[in-house]
């Protein structure tokens, strides 16, 4: 039997607005298996992006997650504090944004993304850093000095 990396039951999610509480996120419930691949489709302002970032439970100050569980490899994130979450959070689980292309300052050396990156995730070796980001780049065929 193949193991759920990722069950998503019954969740709902709420945004507080000045009017009352506005529902985004509306009894979802998904599985992702080892290897599957899930695209999430729907109308703007459905909740896509919701859902994501609930996953990841990187949603704003005005939003709740009311109902639901979210395991992540048999562990419940919605329980989990800050410090469990930054384990997982882009070493484990990732979200590419709409607009991610918008995400790399374009006055910067592609160098300097992968050193600033790489500091924000704790490693602290310039030199480790740059090679395995060279080895990267040349297999993508991009010059990692530009």
């Amino acid at each position: 039997m193949v193991e759920n990396i990722i069950e998503v039951k019954d969740l709902r999610v709420f945004y507080r607005a000045l009017r009352g509480n506005v529902r985004a996120v509306d009894n979802v419930s998904l599985e992702i298996r080892n290897r599957e691949i899930l695209g999430v489709v729907g109308e703007s302002g459905s909740g896509k992006s919701t859902l994501a970032l609930a996953i990841l439970r990187l949603l704003p100050p005005n939003a709740m997650i009311v109902n639901g569980s979210i395991i992540y490899r048999g562990k419940d994130l919605v329980s989990m504090d800050e410090n469990e979450l930054r384990g997982i959070r882009w070493r484990e689980i990732s979200l590419i944004p709409q607009a991610a292309l918008n995400a790399l300052n374009p006055t910067l050396r592609i160098r300097t993304h992968f050193l600033e990156t790489a500091k924000a995730h704790g490693i602290n070796d310039s030199k480790w850093v740059y090679e395995r980001a060279s080895k990267l780049l040349e297999l993508l065929r991009l010059e990692p000095d530009r």
